[in-house]
């Protein structure tokens, strides 16, 4: 059978639940079951031990059945840096032994054992560099294995979200990511990653023109850029004063329950 013509099994891990959809064999997409499990408290454990938790769980109810599985990691559970192009660096190798040096110079020692992935650029461009916590790769894998279904990618939340609405945001935009606890906040311009930054949110609604416009004087960024915005759940976002294109999902079934839309980006 045609790798294609799998079905294909996309699970969402954040903080606060696991969200799995079955996407139907064959090129038309639709969604033929779903399911979320609540996470439990990770408290004094990594913040994604309750994920981890949570989808042996999913993966234990009897009908999971077999499938190619993609595996989404929130926003909480991975950093982000944008990694400038730079003559010196010749080899894969040695850009990410770069990347992983930025990584330990913004977020401590820790993150010299984090998994990093980054994205494909031209020459002269910067590349988006994801990582996230080795042990939560390996646990969730681990997981996936111990299943029927067969593993098949691991992706970062923010580069699920960009390949699912690339041909919108076009070559110039901000794309805004908000889910519960963190609002994530990218700058693209001329084709190219030029900035990504996590906030933490605390609840109350977000004032998204006041956090572009520090952003703006930030980076430097000039020019009206369009502004993107994706919201995981129900986040209170204030849009006064600017003109936001809302994101949202091609599956009926994610715009339907928002608890799926992260399991549905990038398909």
């Amino acid at each position: 059978m045609s790798l294609s013509w799998r079905e294909r099994v996309r699970i969402a891990l954040s903080p606060q639940q696991v969200a799995m959809v079955r996407l139907a064999r064959g090129p038309k997409l639709r969604v033929i079951d779903h399911k979320c499990v609540a996470c439990p408290e990770a408290a004094g454990r990594a913040n994604w031990s309750g994920a981890v938790e949570a989808l042996r769980d999913l993966l234990a109810h009897p009908n999971v059945g077999k499938g190619d599985a993609t595996l989404i990691l929130s926003s909480h559970f991975v950093r982000y840096a944008v990694l400038p192009w730079s003559a010196e660096l010749v080899t894969e190798a040695e850009e990410l032994e770069y990347a992983r040096t930025r990584f330990v110079h913004v977020f401590g020692p820790a993150a010299a054992e984090w998994a990093i992935v980054m994205s494909p650029a031209p020459t002269g461009a910067g590349r988006l560099c994801a990582a996230a916590d080795q042990a939560l790769i390996d646990a969730a894998s681990g997981a996936v294995a111990a299943s029927a279904l067969r593993l098949v990618s691991v992706q970062p939340a923010l580069m699920a979200q960009f390949n699912e609405w690339r041909r919108q945001i076009g070559a110039d935009g901000w794309l805004v990511a908000a889910e519960q606890g963190r609002l994530l906040v990218a700058w693209i311009s001329g084709g190219q990653w030029r900035s990504v930054r996590a906030r933490p949110l605390n609840g109350a609604a977000i004032p998204l023109a006041q956090v572009l416009e520090q952003e703006r004087l930030l980076l430097s960024a000039g020019g009206n850029h369009k502004v993107f915005l994706a919201t995981l759940g129900d986040i209170a976002v204030e849009t006064d004063g600017l003109k936001v294109e809302q994101l949202a999902p091609r599956a009926r079934a994610a715009k339907a329950d928002s608890d799926l839309v992260l399991a549905m980006c990038g398909i």
